[in-house]
């Protein structure tokens, strides 16, 4: 039932489960799923009382995937407290063992990576975020938990938006919704939607936006639950969106009002990173509905919690833009002193805007047209001896093509050279689906 999302139902049978049983290995596993279901419940004392038998050295190896999960759990329990880094030693020892006992490019790998790089994303090491993901993809689309792909999916989906190819963007969302459906996870399909309006809202393209809003509506009408549990997140993720189409149309007490009840969601589940995040949203509506104001004291919060936090993306990401109006605004009083500018130049200070990465930066101005056919057909999945065979060149010249290619694209993987081809538009955007699930799910041809 947790595999399937159904926080709930798994919460339940785990707990009877353990009741029952005296083997170590059914309990933890049991336990694990017991930690999802309180986390989603908001329950975070809960989460913290679960029993866990400890692994000796030795277990661990044989009981790799559970331990690894537990780590996982209590490093999202921690991101969505803002403990960042406790977050940061939980995902960094479940990667630990899983490249002491599997190896690097294992599956056990792949789930604590994909959570760790939201985390960096958040920090702005971007590059590292991405480096983290990039080779994993298919491994994180195959068999990871859904907070793994999710997080996957948003971080490379910003990335791209961030470097300025909203199209590979586009295209990422949509083979996570692809996914989604493969897997009956609403919440996931939900998720990729509310990435969808925000881009498309950017775009100006509120036509699209608002079908995608209807979308996020049906699922959340389709998984309502009597308690809190994971599905909650469904109906948060519509009304920011729906708050999103509000601001676009010139609505933004009503955006004001959906934001606002968001967030109190937000904050009864404990979720402070979710929280701040709407609040960002939030001061763009109050600024419109000029209650300047409520919007000036959520700014500060909102520099404050992030501050403290060690984070700052979200602060640069488009959906701040409108916080500059807040530094800009008169103070509220001739006597009040005007911390928001001290917080806002603190800021620039200590976090700079990070480049986007342009041609110039990357070498690809100075790719030959050879390379750009080698790098194209790496897009495309071929090895080297097939490239020779579809170049008429042999495949020593490909290796050289390749070592030409990374040391201009300044990366040190095939993938990683494709991510920066796609990242500037010169090869098509592929999320490696299993093959199970390929081709299944959601349209492969949607007006984005």
């Amino acid at each position: 039932m947790a595999l399937k999302d159904d926080s709930a139902a798994g919460l339940e049978l785990a707990e009877e489960c353990l009741r029952m049983t005296n083997d170590p290995w059914r309990a933890n596993v049991a336990s694990n799923v017991i930690v999802f279901g309180r986390l989603k419940a908001g329950d975070l004392k809960g989460v913290y009382a679960t029993p866990w038998i400890a692994y000796s050295e030795e277990e661990v190896g044989r009981n790799l995937f559970a331990e690894i999960y537990r780590e996982c759990l209590l490093g999202r329990a921690e991101f969505q407290q803002l403990h960042i880094a406790t977050a940061e030693r939980h995902y960094l020892e479940g990667l630990r063992l899983a490249e002491h006992h599997a190896g690097p490019n294992s599956i056990s790998a792949a789930l604590p990576a994909a959570l760790l790089a939201q985390l960096r994303y958040e920090q702005g090491e971007i590059d590292e975020a991405e480096t983290l993901v990039i080779d994993r993809v298919p491994l994180i689309a195959a068999a990871g938990m859904l907070e793994c792909v999710l997080s996957a999916s948003v971080v490379l989906a910003r990335v791209a938006e961030w470097r300025g190819n909203v199209e590979r963007a586009y295209s990422l969302l949509e083979q996570t919704e692809a996914l989604a459906s493969g897997r009956n996870w609403p919440r996931l399909a939900a998720a990729a939607l509310g990435e969808r309006v925000r881009l498309l809202l950017s775009q100006d393209r509120s036509s699209a936006a608002s079908a995608a809003a209807d979308r996020m509506e049906a699922l959340a009408a389709q998984h309502r639950c009597a308690n809190r549990c994971a599905w909650s997140e469904i109906s948060i993720y519509s009304a920011i969106a729906r708050a999103r189409l509000a601001l676009a149309e010139e609505q933004p007490r009503m955006a004001a009002d959906l934001l606002a009840a968001a967030r109190a969601e937000l904050e009864a589940a404990q979720n402070s990173f979710g929280r701040v995040r709407s609040e960002i949203v939030l001061v763009a509506a109050l600024i419109a509905a000029n209650e300047r104001s409520k919007a000036r004291a959520l700014f500060r919060s909102i520099v404050s919690v992030t501050g403290s936090a060690g984070i700052r993306q979200m602060l640069l990401e488009p959906d701040a833009a409108p916080l500059a109006a807040v530094w800009g605004m008169p103070k509220l009083s001739p006597d009040e002193p005007d911390r928001t500018h001290g917080a806002t130049d603190n800021r620039r200070t200590q976090a700079p805007r990070l480049p986007r990465v342009a041609a110039s930066s990357t070498g690809i101005e100075a790719l030959s047209a050879r390379e750009r056919s080698v790098l194209e057909l790496i897009g495309e999945g071929q090895s080297n001896k097939e490239i020779a065979r579809t170049l008429a060149i042999t495949p020593e010249t490909v290796k050289s093509h390749v070592k030409n290619i990374f040391l201009k694209l300044a990366v040190d993987t095939r993938a990683q050279a494709v991510s920066r081809a796609q990242t500037l538009g010169l090869v098509a955007t592929r999320w490696q689906l299993p093959p199970d699930l390929a081709g299944s799910g959601a349209e492969s041809t949607r007006s984005h």
